[in-house]
């Protein structure tokens, strides 16, 4: 894959974090790390040049906690990268895009060995002093890796849980929070918002334990990040007391991990302190970074009832828009799926799901991939874009932009699958390419609203750009209410601006799935008369399927509604399209 090199400008680093080195250019790429037959997936970020003052591993926490501080994440890398530090950011097997199932991963012995290979990837490449950050339960897989498989120079304990068992117990209390029905069982499954953890996998996660390390040095020096309104827990603040500790509190992990996703505020000055800790002392001697070369395609999936499946990073569009491809292989002649996650989350989908389903189908015999649209996750932002956006016109741009840089010859042929605001830029995207099939899980209430607003603002008339705003700002703040005033007012609109868009999409050709929640049916979903009314507008015939999903969750975070979904979405795609595969192994 060609690197990526990105300008970071850094208002944060100040003469107070110490000496400051002003290297311009960083160089950010993909990478594949490999231990025993499972691929690793890793970013690095670095200096353009190869005087280099050390490496970091970035250790990530679990569940819901990734989602909220994947920003957070990426910013430390870039800050440490500026300062000349060599940074991997890794996905544990099992998890993100690293290769295997959560089930089949072995956490305890599988985790730990991810950071030492990430740890040995950097010796190799001539880093002689190693650190680590772990964040939340990441610190807790960095803690244990380096008392027993990393050689680590420094380690920095983010905000640490205690064990995989706390975790668990404070997961359950957040979905208590979260749902009317839900029972803590200790020796059951678990569901998050994020994972399903069964029996067996919350027993191999509990045995995950940072109070209960060996007493071998995690590091020369570690740096304990705790929270300013918890109390450490007594045994472990008792096993890091054996380390040659440094203790120091934050205030800033509420608002980057007790929110939404897309709120999250970032850590900005625990991000600088802990640049400013790794940078101390000033190295007597510079290192000589000279990667050892590694594949930018892997096996995710061995060949068992169907196609092995190899991975590949790809950027696609003028923007360079960060993708991965999942591939059968051998040839295959089948459409290209192109998945659209919740626009302001990363390629991976709820609970990983993306990641699933595309090495699912791929080993049925259909190419896949899944992007980070532009100012998402690990893909550049453009000039104008706002560093958290909700929303960007750019991005319907995008999805149009990959479909044709992976099908040049027929963009058309490419079948899209999308989530909630995905599934719009999905439906939007089908239209201008009469892409060959559109699957949309969850289209946000007042699709043809938002529909319309974006014919209104592309026109030449002021007038129309204005109500496509004031429209805009309506639909914002209540959805309802402009969706009813929409269905009055298109009656009097000229076509292009009041058509209905999933009924032309069907009309152009386009094979059409529909899987909707009942969350998102009438404003009063508890007044029967309107439930029935809506429960027909979706599910009655109009040149497509539809079906509303039981349990459903607007967000698909609820396992039960996603299995139902997940079940219909493949059912659908492998009858559809994967005939047009080849099935020759």
């Amino acid at each position: 894959m060609t690197r990526k090199r990105e300008e970071l400008v850094n208002p944060h680093l100040d003469s107070e974090s110490g000496p400051r080195d002003d290297r311009g250019l960083l160089v950010e790429e993909p990478i594949w790390l490999h231990d025993v037959d499972r691929a690793i997936y890793g970013w690095v970020t670095r200096p353009m040049e190869p005087s280099v003052r050390g490496g970091v591993v970035l250790t990530p926490p679990i569940g819901r906690d990734i989602h909220a501080s994947r920003r957070a994440f990426r910013r430390l890398a870039l800050l440490l990268a500026e300062r000349g530090f060599v940074v991997i950011r890794i996905d544990y097997p099992g998890t993100g895009d690293s290769s295997c199932a959560l089930e089949d991963a072995h956490l305890e012995g599988t985790w730990t060995a991810s950071v030492a290979v990430a740890a040995q990837y950097l010796e190799r490449s001539g880093v002689r002093d190693v650190s680590a950050v772990g964040l939340r339960f990441g610190a807790v897989v960095a803690g244990l890796a380096g008392a027993t498989t990393a050689n680590l120079a420094s380690l920095v304990l983010w905000d640490p849980c205690e064990s995989g068992r706390s975790f668990l117990r404070e997961q359950s209390a957040l979905e208590a929070l979260r749902r009317d029905r839900f029972q803590w069982d200790a020796g059951g499954a678990v569901e998050t918002s994020e994972v399903v953890f069964t029996p067996a996998l919350a027993e191999q996660l509990q045995q995950l334990n940072l109070s209960e390390a060996p007493l071998t040095p995690m590091a020369k020096r570690v740096l304990a990040l705790v929270r300013t309104d918890r109390t450490v827990p007594t045994k472990l603040r008792s096993r890091l007391e054996h380390e040659s500790i440094t203790w120091e509190t934050t205030s800033e992990q509420p608002a980057m991990l007790e929110t939404e996703p897309y709120s999250a505020v970032m850590p900005e000055q625990t991000m600088k302190r802990i640049v400013s800790w790794l940078s101390e002392p000033q190295p007597e001697f510079m290192d000589h970074f000279n990667p050892v070369p590694s594949d930018e395609s892997a096996v995710v999936e061995q060949a068992v009832n169907g196609h092995a499946v190899r991975e590949r990073f790809l950027q696609l569009g003028p923007s360079g828009l960060f993708a991965i491809s999942s591939e059968p292989e051998g040839p295959s002649r089948g459409p290209w799926i192109v998945m659209l996650n919740v626009s302001n989350e990363a390629h991976t989908g709820p609970s990983r799901l993306w990641v699933d389903l595309s090495r699912r189908w791929a080993s049925a015999g259909l190419r896949c991939v899944r992007f980070d649209l532009s100012g998402i996750g690990d893909s550049p932002r453009g000039e104008t874009q706002s560093d958290r956006p909700l929303y960007d016109p750019a991005w319907m741009k995008d999805v149009v932009d990959v479909a044709r840089s992976i099908s040049t010859d027929h963009p058309s042929q490419v079948v899209l699958v999308g989530l909630c605001s995905g599934a719009f830029l999905a439906a939007e995207a089908s239209l201008t390419l009469k892409a060959r099939g559109a699957c949309l899980i969850n289209p946000p209430v007042g699709t043809n609203v938002l529909h319309g607003v974006v014919a209104l603002e592309r026109s030449s008339s002021s007038t129309l750009r204005t109500l496509g705003a004031r429209i805009k700002r309506m639909g914002a703040q209540h959805r309802w209410v402009a969706a009813g005033l929409w269905q009055v007012g298109r009656v009097f609109m000229p076509r292009p601006f009041s058509e209905d868009l999933l009924s032309t999409i069907a009309k152009n050709g386009t094979t059409l799935l529909v899987l909707a929640s009942v969350q998102d049916l009438p404003p009063y979903p508890d007044i029967p008369i309107l439930r029935s009314i809506d429960r027909r507008r979706v599910v009655s015939p109009r040149g497509y399927q539809a079906h509303i999903v039981p349990g459903l969750d607007h967000s698909m975070l609820v396992s039960e509604g996603r299995e139902r979904v997940v079940a219909l979405l493949n059912e659908h795609i492998l009858q559809t399209y994967a005939r047009d595969s080849l099935n020759t192994r």
